[in-house]
């Protein structure tokens, strides 16, 4: 295996795709949106637009400052520039712990979702779950270690495919269905959709983790997360006004219960076009797994060249999958075993969720700083706002009641062992804390795990 630079090689259609791939457009649709209309029912779509608006607001700090830093350690890096040393390695450390769960996120749904392949579920009960787990993470793993290139070009593909399905499924539900829901919703129960609405745009930004590898990488990575915003925009609200106001509430409450049931009413065509949409979701949820671990794999061989993680630590850099997968697969054994893959899919995908919240509040705080320093009060508005209405979510879900209190629970110990990190490094590695620094330079990205 050969240490490969790869230079300035990401264009602006790959950049697009990354962004795009790593917030899943087909997953959301047979994986989040079950959640939002078993929550809000008729009010999916209210939860959707809501969330398109909060979603404008987390991509518009890596929106901005992809136009003036250049680095692959994204959020991690705006923070440590402008707030300091200590806050900028408390953010990688919870960015790290995200980006991993939305593994197990991806493994769990995969799971869920091919228990519809058995009607008397899954041969062997918690062991074939658990086996089933193991062929997912292995078959992901396989591709990301083929590499850089060969991930993109999955990913670009999976992508088109994903978007020509989403199209389909819309007009189905437009044709198909005609009624709309009239049931009532408390808001309270909005609210608590919103963390799983936002997730769908998660990833939107991660184009920002190859920038040092991007050409023109001003333009590239600032139009890509634009226009990969836009297009997953328009690929979540079309369905999800579709499913609101086409579909009854009976009809609702059987796709929150059973996505597939939407097309038992079809016939022979609709169980069949079924299946096609079971398998793209399926690959919908594998080509996020593979945007968010290729957009990991630059930020943490960032995190080593800015000594956030030390470099003699191999399992950071040449076998960064064993790191992954030893943190992944027990947080997903755990759950399937006490609360089965539905509700361990919900508990982990809302902490990624809240995470997702918590990184860009503290990374809002940078943006803020940027704009004040420069004069610009009215720009500085929009991250003050959006901080406050992010920590208004994650305090509203932290108190609510039911499996998605053990979300918030995860983000708490996420926060706790990141700060105990922190202060292991400053205090008892104080060598180490003192070379960690935020570059801006362009790094060699080195691909270890397999020849470029």
């Amino acid at each position: 295996m050969q240490d490969t630079k790869t230079g300035e090689t990401v264009n602006f259609h790959q950049s697009f795709f990354q962004g795009l791939s790593s917030s899943g457009p087909m997953l959301n649709i047979f994986g989040l949106f079950p959640v939002i209309v078993t929550m809000t029912m008729g009010y999916s779509f209210a939860v959707v637009a809501i969330s398109i608006f909060l979603g404008f607001l987390s991509v518009y700090t890596g929106y901005t400052f992809s136009k003036f830093m250049r680095t692959n350690g994204g959020y991690y890096s705006y923070v440590g520039k402008f707030m300091g040393k200590g806050l900028g390695i408390f953010t990688a450390f919870i960015y790290f712990f995200y980006s991993i769960l939305a593994l197990p996120s991806v493994i769990l749904f995969l799971v869920y979702f091919s228990g519809y392949v058995f009607p008397g579920g899954l041969p062997g009960g918690i062991y074939g779950e658990i086996i089933l787990s193991l062929l997912f993470a292995m078959a992901i793993m396989a591709v990301f270690k083929s590499g850089f290139r060969q991930t993109m070009r999955f990913i670009m593909i999976l992508s088109a495919m994903e978007i020509a399905v989403v199209l389909i499924f819309t007009l189905y539900v437009a044709i198909f269905f005609s009624t709309s829901s009239v049931a009532y919703t408390p808001p309270s129960q909005i609210l608590g959709a919103l963390p799983f609405g936002i997730l769908a745009f998660a990833g939107i930004g991660s184009s920002i983790f190859l920038s040092e590898d991007s050409v023109k990488w001003k333009k590239t990575v600032n139009r890509s997360i634009l226009y990969s915003f836009l297009a997953l925009a328009l690929l979540m609200a079309l369905p999800a006004a579709a499913i609101s106001y086409r579909m009854e509430t009976a009809a609702e409450l059987a796709y929150a219960a059973d996505p597939l049931s939407l097309f038992v009413q079809s016939g022979t065509f609709g169980r069949i076009l079924g299946m096609l949409m079971m398998i793209i979701a399926m690959t919908s949820a594998f080509n996020l797994s593979l945007g968010y671990l290729n957009a990991f794999r630059h930020a943490v061989l960032k995190m080593v060249s800015d000594h956030i993680i030390s470099e003699r630590y191999s399992l950071f850099s040449s076998n960064l999958w064993i790191t992954v997968l030893a943190i992944a697969m027990p947080v997903v054994i755990i759950l399937e075993a006490a609360a089965g893959s539905y509700n361990g899919f919900v508990i982990i995908t809302g902490a990624v969720g809240l995470a997702f919240l918590l990184v860009h509040s503290v990374a809002n705080s940078a943006l803020i700083r940027f704009f004040t320093g420069r004069h610009a009060y009215l720009r500085a508005a929009i991250p003050v706002f959006s901080t406050i209405t992010f920590i208004f979510i994650i305090l509203q879900e932290t108190m609510m009641g039911g499996i998605v209190k053990y979300s918030a629970y995860a983000v708490i110990c996420m926060v706790i062992i990141s700060a105990a990190a922190v202060a292991m490094k400053k205090y008892v590695w104080a060598s180490s804390y003192s070379k960690t620094g935020f570059s801006e330079a362009s790094a060699e990205f080195i691909d270890r795990s397999s020849e470029y």
